[in-house]
């Protein structure tokens, strides 16, 4: 399995959120991860599907995502490559993630983060 850089995550994230961007995340009340924040590979979303837009994303890109952490700390355990781990593209996604986790659709997340932390490209 090759490296996954950040910016193939967001690439996936952004494509999910445009592919269903009514989806939105629901917890399964069974699942206790840290911070009442999403588990990657549980819930049920509206869509039918199983699993936060992180874990969805990961998956499709051949990474399986566990546990019920926080998207920067995925990323400090070197499963995802990043420049720093509190750059502005990892604040983007803890954002996305922090907006589904409170009950917004993927679109609408995505859009929040953007407006956050905009990531104008070089």
């Amino acid at each position: 399995m090759k490296n996954l850089s950040i910016d193939d995550i967001i690439e996936k994230v952004r494509e999910l959120a445009k592919k269903v961007p009514d989806n939105k995340y629901n917890r399964d009340e069974n699942d206790r991860p840290l911070s009442g924040q999403c588990s990657y590979e549980t819930g049920l979303c509206t869509d039918g599907s199983i699993g936060c837009i992180f874990g969805q994303a990961a998956l499709a890109l051949g990474l399986r995502l566990v546990g019920g952490i926080a998207i920067d700390h995925v990323f400090s355990s070197r499963q995802i490559t990043t420049e720093t781990r509190l750059n502005r593209k990892t604040s983007w996604c803890c954002a996305v993630q922090r907006y589904q986790d409170t009950g917004n659709t993927w679109a609408k997340a995505v859009e929040q983060a953007d407006v956050e932390f905009s990531l104008i490209e070089d």
